[in-house]
């Protein structure tokens, strides 16, 4: 498999400068409501209704065919080595084939990314310069004060952490909801609606290995399940990393939850699907570009009720660890 590079760097709310092997991309707006441009002078308006699987795309011209300029105008047909044909390329199901896998990548790599960790000790004995202004003088002070209460393991502290560095932003956009809490100054509590079914898609698009035809398909059963597993497990992991290193903690509880059907009331309600506590220990000397997040998971403890057929049942939540 050969070596791929992307990175995606963060503009403005809402502007991403994505860089990949294939190209250089501008990504403008949100969930439902999306508009690329990329070097190959294609830009695409998307416009969806999220987990409704009903979507609009229009692609458009924007640079007057800068591809063309530069590669010459080959661009609808491809040479197949294998069986000496040329076939023709349809290059809007190609883009939306290679977007379909950098999404699919993205959702199961959440737990590769952390913040850097924050030195809370050396902020906590920070001197105020003395050309400060006002306004910087109160930023020191706020900062060196909060340095201070999360040293001493101030619940209260810990939430305003992690409120002013957002840490589960990536994750947002994605539209999951995450709610931090702690009664404890070694455990970090979060609970957070994970909406598979508005973030596991339930189409996308393959390739044939023959023809390198391509085409859409529908995403069921346990290929979906699998997904929806990975997604989960992989944002679960991304807390846990997220804590240790924003914050003193040793152990992290998080709860997952999801819509899940209710035979009792034939409806819908929020359910515990995956409850894992996390140990700071087991996350040293982990190589998380190659774990699966599934199998790292199982290493703690943890109620997961799983099959690759049925998907996620509610579990029960873990009881939090007292340590005093």
């Amino acid at each position: 498999m050969g070596i791929r590079f992307r990175k995606s760097i963060k503009i403005a709310n809402g502007i991403r400068l994505n860089v990949s092997k294939s190209g250089v991309s501008l990504s403008l707006g949100k969930k439902g409501l999306h508009y690329s441009i990329n070097s190959k002078g294609t830009s695409t308006a998307t416009a969806s209704l999220p987990g409704t699987g009903l979507s609009y795309q229009k692609k458009f011209n924007t640079f007057g065919g800068l591809k063309k300029l530069f590669e010459g105008d080959d661009s609808k047909t491809k040479y197949i080595k294998e069986t000496n044909e040329i076939v023709p390329i349809d290059n809007e199901l190609e883009d939306k084939y290679n977007d379909f896998n950098e999404y699919i990548k993205d959702i199961k790599s959440f737990h590769k990314n952390v913040s850097e960790k924050i030195d809370w000790e050396i902020l906590s004995n920070g001197q105020i310069k003395e050309d400060a202004s006002e306004e910087e003088k109160e930023q020191y002070v706020n900062a060196i004060s909060l340095a201070k209460r999360v040293l001493n393991k101030d619940s209260d502290a810990y939430l305003e952490v992690m409120d002013k560095y957002s840490p589960m932003e990536e994750i947002s956009a994605f539209g999951s909801d995450f709610e931090f809490g702690s009664d404890d100054g070694d455990v970090l509590l979060c609970r957070f609606n994970v909406k598979i079914n508005d973030v596991v898609p339930k189409t996308g698009f393959k390739k044939s290995e023959t023809t390198n035809k391509i085409s859409e398909c529908e995403i069921k059963g346990s290929q979906f399940n699998d997904l929806a597993q990975d997604y989960v497990c992989s944002c679960a992991i991304r807390i846990a990393r997220e804590a240790f290193a924003l914050l003193p903690v040793d152990f992290v509880v998080v709860n997952a939850e999801d819509l899940l059907f209710d035979s009792s009331t034939g409806n819908q309600r929020d359910a515990t699907i995956l409850s894992v506590l996390f140990v700071r220990e087991g996350f040293k000397d982990i190589n998380f570009e190659m774990i699966d997040p599934s199998d790292f998971v199982a290493r703690f403890k943890s109620n997961l009720s799983f099959s690759k057929t049925n998907g996620f049942k509610e579990v029960k939540d873990i009881e939090i660890p007292k340590f005093r």
